[in-house]
This record gives C-alpha cells, sequence and structure tokens, in this order.
C-alpha cells in the first residue's frame, strides 16, 4: 500500500496541518508526527517509520475548516468533519 500513496502529496498536507493556527488535540497523539522528506529504502520494515505513518494517514482527522483544489482554488467546507463537496448551479 505504501507504494501507492502520493508521498510529496501527503508531506505537504501534513506542513499544512503543522502550520495550521487553530490545531487542536496535540495531547492525545504525546506530540506531531514526523516524516522523512523522501519514502525510506526499507519502508516495509522501519517500525518507527510505519507508526509515523499510521498516526499521519489513520489519527490526524479534520473536523471544522476548509479543503482547497489545488488546481482551481475552489474552497470546500468542512463541518463535524464532514466536507461539503457539492458545487452551486453556477458551477456546474
Amino acid at each position: 500500500m505504501v507504494p501507492k500513496l502520493e508521498y510529496d502529496a501527503l508531506l505537504k498536507a501534513l506542513g499544512e496541518i503543522r502550520d495550521c493556527s487553530n490545531f487542536e488535540g496535540i495531547e492525545k497523539l504525546g506530540k506531531f508526527p514526523t516524516l522523512p522528506l523522501a519514502l525510506p529504502p526499507d519502508h516495509e520494515k522501519n517500525e518507527e517509520f510505519l507508526k509515523q505513518l499510521h498516526t499521519v494517514l489513520f489519527d490526524l482527522n479534520l473536523i471544522e475548516g476548509q479543503l482547497v483544489c489545488p488546481e482551481s482554488g475552489r474552497v470546500f467546507p468542512v463541518n463535524d468533519g464532514i466536507p461539503n463537496m457539492l458545487l452551486n448551479d453556477d458551477e456546474v
């Protein structure tokens, strides 16, 4: 599964979360997860990397905020963990 990840996009998203001004819940994680800049060649056996990757993929959740499309710049609001990705009538 790991080779199928868009690793650069994952790192970019992680950086956006880290820089978020209203990031909450870090106390539950203990510390903010960090990933190496490149996928380690031994990623399948690297326990520390796999633990950090698991935390990033499964333990970080966007509850309130917005998602921004990198291509169009369109903003999609997120409320109670649910993104509203419906287009307005004038955007169809």
